[in-house]
């Protein structure tokens, strides 16, 4: 019993001298390891972000927008936004527009950038002409007021580009 005290206090000496610590790495949203061969995968409809059925296209994957539009997704914190939700520019409640958030749903395009063992991701929804990224689920049964979806429209600088991808995509579904 002594032994395992005198463990547990040294780790916690340890943790709690000034300059040492635990670091959480978010590895998942590290643009570092992106590089060498890269294959792009495009995905449509529903739940796309989890589907395992590519859209077989001739589309020309550009890294550099990859990038750009990977950068601008993970720059959004789910936890700043539950904090301030009006920053989202668009807030779908489920219970009030059902068929909103179905149609906002069914429009995910979901980007795919796989290199070696790894790869990332990114989901583009489409509502009223206009390309958004998912950042935010909000509410409960104990917070039905706060109830909604969040979403945050893509910067105007890839707005076009993107646009045109997921219709040359799309084109070749048909």
């Amino acid at each position: 019993m002594k032994r395992l005290f005198a463990l547990v206090l040294s780790v916690w000496i340890l943790i709690a001298l000034p300059g040492c610590g635990i670091t959480v790495v978010q590895d998942d949203y590290s643009l570092d390891r992106i590089d060498g061969d890269i294959t792009c995968e495009y995905r449509i409809g529903k739940d796309a972000k989890w589907s395992e059925t590519c859209v077989n296209s001739e589309v020309t994957f550009d890294k550099d927008m990859f990038l750009k539009l990977f950068q601008a997704y993970a720059q959004y914190d789910p936890l700043i936004g539950a904090k301030d939700p009006k920053q989202c520019d668009l807030k779908i409640n489920p219970n009030e527009q059902p068929e909103v958030l179905q149609q906002m749903l069914e429009s995910e395009f979901n980007v795919r950038a796989v290199f070696g063992d790894d790869q990332r991701n990114v989901s583009i929804y489409r509502y009223d002409g206009k390309l958004y990224f998912h950042v935010l689920t909000m509410g409960d049964r104990s917070e039905p007021e706060e109830i909604g979806y969040c979403f945050i429209e893509l910067p105007e600088e890839m707005r076009g580009y993107w646009k045109s991808i997921i219709e040359s995509v799309e084109a070749d579904v048909r």
